[in-house]
């Protein structure tokens, strides 16, 4: 025992040393074990954390997400809250079902002020989801009786920022539009539902504390944005029961109320899979690049340790003639590898750790779950299981080399041996640039795709441009008049701003896709689903489309008696236009549903006249046709929060302090703090629309780069490693009259032939894969032929630069010295 333990202390020295005399083959081991371990080791922590690890609710695989469902088109749409309330009264398939309705708050404490995400839930929905409150306690039904005291509880993260992690938070109070609030819970980390998007909810508060206003729309039936309703199935019934029930109470409710249309079908979603839904695709994407890499470097290792082992073959023959046992020269070349494998492991590890801290703390991936995802024992045991296989696939490529070194004739053999037999399969070569070639297709697509995204017309001239949102704090403006008064206010503030060459307002700034579509229809109100048109609605100051710099194509713009008269006057863009079948649009009359979702009048129908026509606006979403637009003056559907669009003669970076002082000069007590009420340059916020898009660019790109570096290398690595075995064949070839120009056609050729082939594998599995890629995709065909044309005269060109340098020197060899050469 101690003989042998003696033996593996001697050969784990004699590997550390080896290691450092030969830094360059030691760095590209480690190193290309490291980067393949520790990417694939986050990112399958980043899969199972989203994908599939259960939600960290109890019994979460009976969490279901509902939806409407229009049974013509199947399209789906988010609930009304009456019906939700209709869903739970008439279904018995359910232990619970939960209505959740978000909102941004102006939010106030003693200290400070600022926007809050709130989340307005009915009393299902923590006895629902039951995960117990870190601190304190969650909503009870109690909390839902008239006359009680308001109460809310915090988010972990609300916790954190807005109160300093203080554990004796309950009991705190707050203000908000609702009136004040007493904190009676925080909730874990984990516990972040709803998302909204990539915001988590900060606060939940019962559903009788919404402001007044905001509560009369919920109640309309047909008010449909900003909420969800999740149900927990009863363990006795199987889904396609409970999706029987649910449809037959929904074609119930399409017969009591005409107003719903085809939506007579009700969606049911696993909570864990609508909660993933337009990441799924990413992550896979991700996943399969990362591997794809880690196989590209397996390659580029056994062509170092081929290479390397022939390197020492004569030193393995002459230890077996000396009287070393083939078992002993194989443990040390066994040992030797498991030294650089356990490096690489160990460098991967703490790679993946430092990965999984950066994506969790910057969320740059925009994900989901993003609080559940953490260093854990999945990773090491991930890291641990490559780095072993690693050790064995390596160590039998050393061993047999070992193995196969006769002594006798190795040391007699006066020409050396041939490559043949210890060379790398040339069809490992090409799979190798076959996956090469995948990731590079996909790297190109989406390039490609975030180049013509961020070059979209935006229909405005984004230059000198900065959003100032406006949330008048409640109760002073809940009146229409009161919050109209404060918008002219700050209006007025900004404009004197000195650098402040006009001001206008807005409900949602452009690009910014928010905002529920509503109904609209030619010549008068709209009256039902089968002729209603589906509108983008803004409500706009005068000025708005001369500050914007958005054309105004016929007709004019709001003046300031449109504000001030009756209702009546419109205007619309290009694309809406344009359904007038070839008719000048002006002049022409026009209804639309009134659209501010926290007015009692939301839904009511507003009918005018056309009075203009102005550019469309460009869209920055996954359909490139402009939507429709319908634009109102503001003060004839006012909303409770509003933006100021203000246009500077200089950078909007350098007064945005006296835009902000302006504001406070109104009212101090109007949040410029927190998640969408910090002043912004529009520039910045285009920059920011499109960060997906440029983070799947950018990402798979650096994965593409690594992996043709790699090909690069490992063919250069082969034909180098080729012509040193064959240099005493390539001596006695040039003796015998070979030209330097035919020993390197032979060499560049057997390069082409392996590109060839993994080129033609390589393009069959792009487009078997390409599809999966094609939601990421913005006005780009995943299969055109000059894309596969030009990435595959890429790759080849490459591979021959680095097949040709191992070819020009095998022309140069020396006959005489490569014969005389032991």
């Amino acid at each position: 025992m101690e003989g042998t333990l003696g033996a593996l202390t001697q050969d784990v020295v004699h590997g550390l040393r080896l290691a450092s005399k030969r830094p360059g083959f030691t760095v590209a081991v480690v190193a290309t074990l490291a980067f393949g371990i520790g990417a694939n080791a986050a990112v399958f922590e980043i899969i199972n954390t989203v994908l599939l690890r259960p939600l960290p609710y109890t019994q979460s695989e009976r969490l279901f997400a509902l939806f409407e469902r229009d049974s013509v088109d199947t399209s789906l749409r988010v609930a009304s809250y009456p019906t939700a309330l209709d869903w739970r009264e008439q279904s018995d398939v359910f232990d619970g079902v939960a209505f959740v309705r978000g909102s941004p708050m102006a939010f106030q404490t003693l200290e400070q002020t600022g926007l809050v995400i709130g989340a307005f839930v009915s009393e299902d929905f923590f006895p629902l989801l039951a995960v117990p409150a870190a601190i304190g306690r969650g909503l009870q039904v109690a909390d839902y009786t008239a006359g009680t005291n308001q109460v809310a509880v915090l988010a972990h993260s609300a916790w954190q920022n807005w109160f300093g992690a203080d554990s004796s938070v309950v009991g705190n109070v707050f203000q908000t539009e609702g009136g004040i609030f007493t904190i009676v819970g925080v909730m874990p980390p984990e516990f972040v539902y709803p998302n909204w998007g990539a915001i988590d909810t900060d606060m939940w508060l019962p559903i009788p504390a919404m402001p007044a206003q905001e509560m009369a729309a919920l109640q309309q039936r047909e008010f449909h944005a900003d909420s969800w309703v999740i149900a927990r199935l009863r363990p006795e019934v199987p889904l396609p029961t409970a999706k029987a029930q649910m449809n037959t109470i929904a074609g119930g409710l399409a017969v009591a109320y005409p107003s719903s249309g085809s939506w007579t079908r009700v969606e049911l979603t696993p909570l864990r899979n609508f909660l993933v839904r337009d990441v799924r695709t990413r992550l896979l994407l991700l996943g399969g690049a990362v591997a794809f890499v880690l196989l590209i470097g397996c390659a580029n290792l056994a062509n170092l340790y081929l290479a390397h082992g022939a390197a020492r073959r004569q030193e393995f023959a002459v230890r077996l003639a000396l009287g070393a046992g083939r078992w002993r020269v194989i443990q040390q070349l066994v040992t030797e590898t498991t030294v650089l494998a356990v490096a690489g492991g160990l460098l991967g590890s703490w790679i993946a750790t430092v990965a999984i801290a950066v994506i969790k703390t910057t969320n740059a991936f925009s994900l989901p779950r993003i609080t559940e995802l953490r260093s854990s024992m999945s990773v090491l045991v991930f890291a641990a299981v490559l780095t072993a296989l690693t050790v064995i696939v390596f160590s039998t490529i050393s061993a047999k080399q070992a193995a196969s070194s006769n002594p006798t004739k190795f040391l007699n053999n006066r020409y050396g041996s041939s490559a043949k037999g210890s060379r790398l399969p040339d069809g490992v070569l090409a799979v190798q640039l076959g996956l090469t070639f995948v990731l590079l297709i996909g790297a190109a697509l989406l390039v490609e795709s975030f180049v013509r995204i961020s070059t979209v017309d935006p229909g405005f001239d984004t230059n000198n441009l900065a959003v100032v949102p406006i949330t008048p704090p409640s109760p002073a403006y809940d009146s229409p008049s009161a919050a109209i008064d404060l918008y002219n206010r700050v209006k007025e503030s900004l404009g004197a701003v000195p650098g402040v060459e006009g001001v206008a307002l807005v409900n949602h700034v452009p690009p910014n896709r928010a905002g529920a579509r509503t109904s609209a229809a030619f010549g008068q109100a709209p009256t039902g689903p089968s002729d209603d048109l589906r509108v983008v609605f803004r409500t706009v100051s005068a000025g708005y489309f001369s500050t914007m710099g958005i054309p105004v194509l016929a007709g004019r713009e709001f003046s300031n008696e449109d504000l001030t008269g009756p209702p009546g006057p419109l205007i619309v863009n290009q694309s809406l236009a344009r359904m007038w079948a070839g008719e000048n649009s002006v002049g022409q009359r026009m209804g639309v549903l009134k659209a501010a979702s926290t007015r009692p009048d939301f839904g009511e129908p507003l009918v005018g006249t056309i009075v203009g026509i102005v550019g469309d606006i460009g869209d920055f979403g996954a359909d490139p046709e402009p939507r429709p637009y319908v634009y109102v003056p503001f003060t004839h559907n006012p909303w409770a929060s509003l933006n100021a669009v203000v246009r500077t003669n200089i950078a909007p970076e350098q007064i945005i302090p006296s835009m902000v002082q302006a504001v406070r000069q109104v009212d101090p007590a109007i949040p410029l703090g927190g998640r969408f009420a910090d002043v912004r340059a529009v520039a910045a916020a285009r920059f920011g629309i499109t960060s997906r898009q440029r983070f799947n660019a950018i990402l798979l790109t650096a994965f593409a780069i690594a992996a043709l570096t790699l090909a690069a290398i490992g063919i250069y690595g082969v034909m180098a490693y080729t012509v040193t075995l064959e240099t005493k064949l390539i001596g006695i070839r040039i003796a015998l009259g070979a030209t330097p120009s035919r020993i390197a056609r032979s060499t560049v050729l057997r390069v082409v032939r392996i590109a060839l082939v993994g080129l033609t594998g390589g393009v069959v599995a792009a487009l078997a894969l390409t599809r999966f890629v094609v939601g990421m995709l913005y006005e780009v065909e995943p299969t055109r032929l000059e894309m596969f044309a030009g990435v595959g005269l890429l790759l080849v060109s490459v591979i021959v630069v680095a097949g040709y340098i191992p070819a020009r020197r095998a022309s140069t060899v020396d006959p005489s010295i490569a014969l005389r050469s032991e």
